[in-house]
C-alpha cells in the first residue's frame, strides 16, 4: 500500500509566505493600472521593482479571468519597436469585471453610487432620511433600497454588485463591522455591516467616513502622490483620514484618527461625545450656532437641515461684517490650527487637504488656522507641509466607500470575485 508523504511544516510555510505575496504583487499590479489608465508590461516592470517574468505571469492570469484587458497604446515615436513592426500593447483594467456600491450615511440624507472595477461611477441615489430617528433595522432597510435603486438606475442586476462600503461617522470597529457611537444611530454598539450583509447577501465593509474621504483623495482627488496624507473634514462634526505610507492608516482596534475629539481647551466647551473641550466643540456647526447664540439668540437645533441654514445665514452675516460673529469663525479657525499643529508635530504629513461642507466659511477662518499652525509649530517642523482646501460634494463620501471594497478586491480578487452567494453575506 503506497503512502503520500504530507508537506512538511516548512513547506506549508513557504507556501503560505508564497501566497501572500503573490496576492500582494497582484494587488500592486492592480493598482498601478487603475493609477496610469493604460500602462505597458515593461512599466509595470519598473514601476514596482518586480521581474518581468513575474508581471508578464501576474498579467496572463489577470488576462485569463478578465479582470484586465490589453489595448494598444498611442502612437510611438519614431525609431521604436512598434515602428520597426512590434506594436505597443498596453493593460488597463476591465470596468466590466466586477461592480460596487459605496453609501455615505449622514444625519440628514443616504447617499449611494455604484461604480466599476475602474471606479468609475456609473449610478447615484440620494435619499433624505433622518437616520438617528430610526432603528439599525429601519436604516438598514433604507440602505438596501437605496442601493437597489442605484444599481438599477446604473441599468445592472443587483446581483452584479460584488461587495458594500458603508461610510458613517463616529467610532467604528471596521474589522468587527461594528459601530460604536455615531450620531447618525440611536443605539450604540451596532453591528450594521452584519444588518445589511444579511440583506444584500453581500460582503459589507463598514468605515469611518473620513477615512474614506482620505482614501478617495489618496485614489483620485488631491493625494495620489502622497505618502504622508492627512484629510480633515469638516461638517456636522469633525474628522480625519490619515493616510501613512499609501494606506489608511486605522490603528491597533480602528480608532484611530478621532481627530474631532482632540482636546484643546481643558473642560472646555461641551461635546456632543459626552467629553469637554474637543476641537469639534469648537469648529463643527452645532458648535458654530451655540458660540454664536449671545449675539443672535439661536440655539442650535437637533435638525441637521435647520443647522445647516443656520450656519449660513452667520456665514452671511460674518462676510457683512458683523463683528461678534467674525469673532466665532475666527476662534474656530484658531481651535483648528491648535489641533491641526499637534498632528504636524506628531506626523510632519506631506499634506493637509481640508474638506468638508464647512469650507462655505473658509474664507472666515483659513489664515487664523494658518497662523495657529505657525504659532504651535516650531521651525523647521512643518515649513514643508502643503495645505489644501479641496471642495467635494456628497457623492465623494460614497465613491470612498466604493473605493475601499475595490481595493479588497484587488487584494483578494480571486476569492471574492467568486465567492459564492451563501458565503458572501460573511462580513470580511
Amino acid at each position: 500500500m503506497l503512502h503520500a508523504r504530507l508537506p512538511s511544516a516548512k513547506v506549508l510555510e513557504e507556501a503560505s509566505v508564497g501566497a501572500v505575496v503573490g496576492a500582494l504583487n497582484t494587488a500592486s499590479v492592480l493598482n498601478e493600472i487603475r493609477r496610469g489608465g493604460v500602462v505597458s508590461r515593461v512599466e509595470l516592470a519598473d514601476r514596482l521593482g518586480l521581474g518581468r517574468s513575474t508581471i508578464t505571469a501576474i498579467t496572463q492570469r489577470l488576462l485569463a479571468q478578465g479582470h484586465i484587458q490589453e489595448q494598444s497604446l498611442e502612437s510611438p515615436a519614431a525609431g521604436s519597436e512598434a515602428v520597426r513592426g512590434r506594436p505597443r500593447i498596453g493593460l488597463s483594467l476591465n470596468p466590466t469585471a466586477a461592480y460596487v456600491a459605496g453609501v455615505k450615511i449622514s444625519m440628514h440624507q443616504i447617499a449611494v453610487s455604484v461604480a466599476d472595477f475602474a471606479c468609475n461611477v456609473i449610478g447615484t441615489r440620494v435619499v433624505p432620511v433622518r437616520s438617528s430617528r430610526q432603528s439599525p433595522d429601519v436604516v438598514a432597510d433604507l440602505v438596501q433600497d437605496a442601493i437597489a435603486r442605484a444599481v438599477a438606475d446604473a441599468g445592472l442586476p443587483l446581483d452584479r454588485i460584488q461587495g458594500v462600503g458603508v461610510g458613517v461617522p463616529g467610532f467604528i470597529d471596521g474589522e468587527r463591522g461594528t459601530c460604536h457611537w455615531s450620531p447618525v444611530f440611536r443605539d450604540a454598539d451596532v453591528p450594521f455591516a452584519r444588518l445589511l450583509a444579511d440583506r444584500l447577501r453581500r460582503p459589507v465593509f463598514l468605515e469611518n467616513d473620513a477615512n474614506l474621504v482620505a482614501l478617495a483623495e489618496h485614489w483620485f482627488g488631491e493625494g495620489p502622490d502622497a505618502r504622508e496624507l492627512v484629510v480633515v473634514t469638516i461638517e456636522h462634526g469633525v474628522g480625519m483620514g490619515l493616510v501613512l505610507d499609501g494606506r489608511i492608516f486605522r490603528g491597533s482596534h480602528g480608532f484611530a484618527g478621532e481627530f474631532g475629539h482632540i482636546q484643546v481647551v481643558p473642560d472646555g466647551a461641551p461635546c456632543r461625545c459626552g467629553q469637554n473641550g474637543c476641537v469639534e466643540a469648537y469648529v463643527a456647526d452645532y458648535a458654530l450656532v451655540r458660540a454664536a447664540q449671545p449675539a443672535t439668540g439661536r440655539a442650535p437645533s437637533e435638525d441637521p437641515i435647520e443647522l445647516e441654514r443656520a450656519v449660513v445665514q452667520l456665514t452671511e452675516r460674518a462676510r457683512a461684517g458683523d463683528p461678534a460673529l467674525r469673532e466665532v469663525f475666527a476662534n474656530a479657525g484658531v481651535m483648528l490650527g491648535r489641533a491641526i499643529a499637534t498632528l504636524v508635530k506628531l506626523i510632519d504629513p506631506q499634506r493637509i487637504i481640508i474638506s468638508g461642507a464647512g469650507l462655505r466659511a473658509a474664507d472666515l477662518w483659513f489664515e487664523d488656522m494658518r497662523n495657529a499652525v505657525g504659532l504651535h509649530v516650531r521651525q523647521p517642523v512643518g515649513r514643508n507641509t502643503e495645505f489644501r482646501i479641496h471642495r467635494w460634494g456628497d457623492d465623494v463620501w460614497a465613491r470612498g466607500a466604493g473605493a475601499c471594497v475595490l481595493q479588497a478586491l484587488y487584494q483578494s480578487h480571486h476569492a471574492f470575485l467568486h465567492r459564492p452567494a451563501a458565503a458572501a453575506a460573511l462580513t470580511p
